[in-house]
């Protein structure tokens, strides 16, 4: 069997975190199923992110830009 690198470990755990944690505290603040997102991000990386992006930030810059 092959061996997982100890550090590389802790650097994909740390990132896991990292995008969970900003996934969950960003949702939140626009009201978009927080904890889907947060939990969506802690298991994969970097899907939730991109996908994230495209399906409610984007949206939300268009909308602003067209009331304005």
């Amino acid at each position: 069997m092959t061996e997982i690198n100890p550090y590389l470990l802790f650097l994909l755990i740390l990132a896991l975190l990292a995008q969970g944690t900003l996934l969950f505290i960003h949702a939140k603040k626009n009201a978009s199923f927080a904890w889907f997102w947060g939990i969506w991000g802690l298991i994969s990386l970097p899907l939730p992110s991109i996908l994230y992006f495209l399906l409610i930030i984007l949206p939300t810059k268009r909308k602003v830009r067209k009331e304005k």
